[in-house]
This record gives C-alpha cells, sequence and structure tokens, in this order.
C-alpha cells in the first residue's frame, strides 16, 4: 500500500486498530480518506469503522480485506456499513482500484469540507449581523445617559446623578462584555454559552435599570413579579435582547 500510494499522498500508517482510533483522534484535520484493513491483530475492521464514524460521520472509509470468502464480495458490507469502497486484495485490478477508489475518497472530502465552510461562513455573517444589531440596541441607553446627568446636576438632583454614575458604570461593563464576544467571533473562535441559574427577578431589574434612562420622561416600567423561582439563561446578549425587543415592540 506504501510503494502504491506514497508518491501522491502524506500517508499515516498504523499497524494497529487501536493505533489508528488514537492517531485520527489526534489528527483528524489531516486525514481526507481512512483505507481500513478488516482484520487486524487487536479490533476487527468493523468496529474501528464504528468508532471512527463517532468521530467523525463524514470521512470516507474504504475496506480492504484478503478475505473475501469469509467477508463475500461486499454487498452484506455495503448493506450493513456504508463504507465509501470494498477492495478485495489479490484481485486482478486491486491496484488500480485502490488508487480510484481513493482519489474519489478525497476529492467527495475535499468538497464536503468547502461546502460546509461556506455554509459555516453564511451563518457566521448572519450571526454577525444580528450580534452587531443587538449591540447598537444596548449602546443607545448608555449614549442618553451623560444628557440625564446633566439634566439632574443641572436641577441640583445630586443623588439621582450619582444613580446614573452606577447605571452607566454597570451599562459600559456590560456592554464591553458583549463586544468582546462579537470581537473573538469575528477572529473565527466559536461562542459558547454558559449556561447557569439565575433568579428571574434580579435578571430583570438589571435590565430595566439599563434601559430606563432612555425611556425617561416616556414610558414607565412596572414589574409585578408572580414567578420568583431561578431561570437557566446565559445571562449575556441573547437574554438581553429578548427583553429589549419586548420593551421595543
Amino acid at each position: 500500500i506504501k510503494k502504491i500510494l506514497e508518491r501522491d499522498y502524506n500517508l499515516i500508517l498504523c499497524d494497529r486498530g487501536q493505533k489508528a482510533l488514537d492517531t485520527y483522534a489526534r489528527q483528524r484535520n489531516l486525514i481526507k480518506a481512512v483505507l481500513l484493513d478488516i482484520r487486524l491483530p487487536d479490533i476487527d475492521g468493523f468496529e474501528v469503522f464504528k468508532r471512527l464514524k463517532g468521530i467523525n460521520e463524514n470521512i470516507p472509509i474504504i475496506f480492504i480485506t484478503g478475505y473475501q470468502s469469509t467477508y463475500g464480495d461486499g454487498f452484506e458490507v455495503y448493506r450493513e456499513f456504508r463504507p465509501h469502497g470494498y477492495i478485495v486484495k489479490n484481485h486482478e485490478n486491486e491496484v488500480a482500484m485502490i488508487k480510484d477508489t481513493l482519489a474519489n475518497a478525497v476529492a467527495y472530502y475535499n468538497q464536503f469540507l468547502e461546502t460546509s465552510t461556506s455554509k459555516n461562513m453564511a451563518m457566521r455573517n448572519q450571526f454577525m449581523a444580528g450580534l452587531l444589531h443587538d449591540l447598537k440596541n444596548m449602546f443607545s441607553p448608555i449614549q442618553m445617559i451623560p444628557a440625564l446627568m446633566q439634566r439632574l446636576i443641572d436641577k441640583g438632583d445630586i443623588e439621582k446623578a450619582k444613580e446614573l454614575v452606577v447605571r452607566l458604570k454597570r451599562s459600559v461593563e456590560f456592554f464591553s462584555a458583549n463586544q468582546m464576544v462579537l470581537f473573538n467571533y469575528a477572529k473565527g473562535e466559536n461562542v459558547h454559552v454558559a449556561w447557569q441559574s439565575y433568579p428571574l427577578k434580579g435578571l430583570i431589574e438589571d435590565f430595566v435599570a439599563l434601559v430606563q434612562p432612555t425611556l425617561e420622561g416616556k414610558v414607565s416600567l412596572i414589574t409585578d413579579f408572580h414567578y420568583d423561582q431561578e431561570l437557566v439563561t446565559d445571562k449575556n446578549i441573547f437574554t438581553c435582547q429578548i427583553l429589549l425587543n419586548i420593551v421595543k415592540n
């Protein structure tokens, strides 16, 4: 196999099923196809196949065997496992079959990766647009607080102005944390949602404090809680946006 393929491929050779599994788990980003013997010294190829597909269901795997009398012409194997190919050793066209089937498998996987990348980019761009929209909405209250503070100072209401300083600090911290989420996402990092349990009353009161300055003199937010249990949430931009949409609508 090495002599047949080493000119055209960077090969990773494994002489045991477990070694193949360990190698694939470590280097899956480098591997485009797997040529898998069925009869192995430690784990049979069928079990290796199942475990590899458990790691990456899309990796193309080609079975190869010298025991056609045991495993048949491949019909039963195809029906049960759906491999990318099934090659019989010592067949008169064995070399051509290995080369052609492997080339097809690698081309298929490259196409799959390209399609997946395009789809992921489209989803990422859509998500980015949503995050930018949400950040813009959250920045509105922050912009209005300094003018409100000036009005309160002019009226001599220093205590309320001090309260707004605290609100401004919390709003900026909240905005900055979510801005960092967007920045990291733009760099290519995934958004990891950390679910935790929070008191619903506290979440909504925090939110009301955040948006109240933008509603000053226009709308009064009155909260009346009939549910005082915990709420499982990520308490970040997504939760805030749900509440903000309710208020806006």
